[in-house]
């Protein structure tokens, strides 16, 4: 959801959106929170993969996990094509 586009000469935006529904949740087993820690510095750290093992050795007691169970979504877009950004507005 990272293509919005501001259009100024035609006073709009080409846009996407969605949003997410659904409960919160604190993760109380400890599998299902060192499964998720893992996850994310696989995600964002990789290289760091074994020194990020020691940061939840040494931090997991006090780290609170949470997780977002999603019930429904709802999303929309408005497209201009590209060409169409340099077009004079209606007069």
């Amino acid at each position: 959801m990272d293509r919005t586009r501001v259009i100024p000469r035609q006073f709009s935006t080409a846009y996407e959106s969605v949003h997410l529904f659904g409960r919160i949740v604190v993760v109380g087993a400890d599998e299902e929170r060192l499964h998720a820690l893992r996850l994310l510095i696989r995600k964002y750290s990789p290289e760091y993969a074994e020194i990020g093992e020691k940061y939840i050795a040494a931090s997991f007691r006090r780290t609170v996990v949470l997780r977002f169970d999603i019930e429904h979504l709802a999303g929309k877009c408005k497209r201009i094509p590209p060409d169409a950004a340099g077009m004079r507005p209606l007069a």
